[in-house]
């Protein structure tokens, strides 16, 4: 055999490719938090190129992509949805590249996080890129007048709609409250603690009901089930709380004007989307069906819930493969539970449950508002259970020291 022929494969195979898709896919999540949606999409064609050939080439990580239960299920939700769609009334071509990126994403998540240091550096990346996409919002909101006259933050902004970047913000400040209490380094406590401070105002100011009630709850969760935190810290976060709320509610807009949308006929569009779905609900109408129908003067083109939109494309079989992602992705921190990283992520998944049922995209859907608020915790908590599997086989390794070295 010529030593000086290449192996191609064994080229691909060093590190350097490693390297060079996992700052790829890195670049890609500062874009996604910071700028317009489509400069992240446009870049995501170079990103998930190198992902397809490093899965070429590294073809034995396919099999870790399999072990994986919370990124089988999201493949059996992608997969389900394409196919089902193919043989109801065909599929768009938006669709399919939709589910690949989909795909690709949730393989870069688990292949690339292996350790707890890799996924603390992409929610770094994911606290620091949403604090500074932050600013053109707020300087908006304050030159425009738009708090005078009570328009939420956010609202008309890159993330389209004011309940979307609450609830973005609200997942970015947990991200910095899991750092503040994890980090220990005081000046670096000390940055979190202002970070968090600021995306909680952030999300008070954008007026999303759904995202302060979700907070809120998913704050008190990670409270609850880390035993690092003792009531000095219980009080220090509802005080924030508190002082926050009366700053917004003093100078910005009464929390009574909340009330006065009332539910905002999130009821009445869900029994009207029932009706909908029900024509087909045991397979649903497919992706890119038309949904449509008119409430009052309004013509409402969604059903404002994930598991409904779930429904209405997938019909049932498409709502129990969602459940069975929630129950992988429970079972995953359950099982693998670590006091640093367990409260956070245990929290994030309560925000994602609770917050996309009163407001959401499409489950396979372009990138976009939907990926931050759904498919980018689900890639973490995939990654997190990747990792501590991988540990387990560690540790769980028995070296027979019984024969006699050769």
């Amino acid at each position: 055999m010529n030593v000086e022929k290449k192996n191609y494969k064994e080229f691909f195979k060093k590190d350097r490719l490693e390297k060079i898709v996992y700052f790829s896919f890195l670049i890609f999540l500062s874009l996604l938090y910071l700028s317009n949606r489509n400069i992240a999409a446009k870049f995501y064609y170079i990103t998930s190129s190198f992902v397809l050939i490093y899965i070429f080439f590294t073809y034995k990580n396919i099999i870790k992509l399999v072990k994986n239960r919370i990124g089988l299920s999201c493949i059996s939700i992608i997969s389900y949805s394409l196919i089902s769609s193919f043989f109801i009334n065909g599929i768009e071509y938006l669709y399919i590249k939709s589910s690949i990126r989909v795909f690709l994403f949730i393989a870069a998540s688990i292949l690339f996080f292996r350790n707890e240091k890799d996924i603390n550096c992409a929610l770094k990346i994911i606290l620091v890129f949403t604090v500074l996409g932050s600013f053109p919002d707020l300087y908006d909101f304050f030159i425009s007048g738009n708090y005078q006259n009570g328009t939420p933050l956010g609202q008309g902004s890159k993330y389209l709609w004011h309940i979307y970047a609450g609830g973005i913000y609200a997942i970015s400040a947990m991200v910095s409250f899991y750092l503040f209490f994890t980090s220990k380094d005081n000046k670096i406590k000390l940055i979190y603690l202002i970070f968090f401070i600021y995306l909680s105002s952030l999300v008070y100011l954008s007026q999303s009901r759904a995202a302060i009630l979700c907070y809120f709850l998913a704050i008190m969760l990670y409270l609850v089930l880390s035993r690092n935190i003792n009531l000095k810290y219980v009080f220090i976060t509802l005080a924030t709380f508190s002082i926050l709320g009366w700053v917004v509610n003093f100078w910005v807009f009464k929390f009574s004007t909340l009330l006065e949308r009332k539910d905002a006929g999130r009821f009445a569009i869900w029994d009207k989307s029932l009706d909908i779905i029900m024509d087909k609900i045991i397979f649903g109408h497919g992706l890119g069906a038309d949904f449509k129908f008119y409430h009052g003067k309004l013509i409402i083109t969604e059903p404002h819930n994930l598991y409904l939109y779930a429904l209405f494309t997938g019909g049932l079989i498409c709502l129990v493969l969602l459940m069975l992602l929630y129950w992988m992705a429970i079972k995953a921190i359950y099982c693998n539970w670590n006091f640093e990283t367990g409260p956070f992520l245990s929290s994030i998944l309560l925000f994602i449950i609770i917050f996309n049922f009163f407001d959401s995209r499409k489950i396979v859907d372009d990138i976009g508002v939907g990926w931050p608020l759904f498919w980018v915790p689900v890639g973490i908590i995939a990654a997190y259970s990747s990792v501590c599997e991988v540990r387990k086989n560690i540790h769980t390794t028995v070296v027979d020291t019984t024969q006699p070295p050769v």
